[in-house]
């Protein structure tokens, strides 16, 4: 019960996160209950969700090299590259124009988990500007 409290309190945090910040990163590890929550919380969502948006992905890496290969890699994929950034905390953050659901942002995040992870980068989160 405690725990179910606790999971809610969180998913009413990010989501008024979100509603103060709409360009915060999101985090990857989100739960789909919560993602779902998300969806369900913006306006008019039925008509706002059927069309594409350009998300935005965000990477970290202890170096720019890891992040150039990461995006080499997903520019194949259809991604484009918005920043990348080096210095003492290398960023890369790609978009890309999709059609996405609760269920296949999920499986996105999963994906770029794995595919960050095999670049040496982590994959930080997401944003959308609906």
């Amino acid at each position: 019960m405690l725990r179910a409290k606790v999971r809610a309190a969180h998913a009413g945090l990010l989501l008024a996160m979100w509603a103060v910040a709409p360009a915060m990163a999101l985090s990857p590890t989100i739960s789909l209950a919560e993602l779902q929550r998300w969806f369900d919380s913006i306006p008019n969502a039925r008509v706002v969700m059927a069309a594409p948006h350009e998300w935005q992905y965000s990477f970290v890496a202890r170096n720019a090299r890891s992040l150039e290969l990461l995006a080499q890699v997903l520019v194949r994929d259809g991604y484009r590259i918005f920043t990348l950034e080096g210095g003492a905390r290398p960023t890369l953050r790609m978009m890309k124009a999709e059609l996405l659901s609760p269920l296949t942002l999920a499986k996105r995040n999963e994906s770029l988990v794995e595919t960050a992870r095999r670049y040496g980068a982590a994959y930080e989160g997401w944003n959308v500007n609906l």
